[in-house]
């Protein structure tokens, strides 16, 4: 299952924790996704994009 990514200044970033969340059909109760968790470091990257 290809996960839902991070975006920073429009481009798509992969996640450095390693950690995801279940996005589920609220309809069939599946799982239909996963979006990446922030890590500090990953956080640390979209600061400075934003001043």
């Amino acid at each position: 299952m290809k996960p839902i990514t991070h975006r920073i200044d429009g481009k798509p970033v992969e996640s450095t924790s390693g950690r995801f969340g279940a996005i589920h059909d609220p309809a069939t109760g599946a799982q239909e996704k996963q979006v990446a968790s922030a890590s500090d470091g990953g956080i640390n990257l979209v600061l400075p994009s934003h001043s």
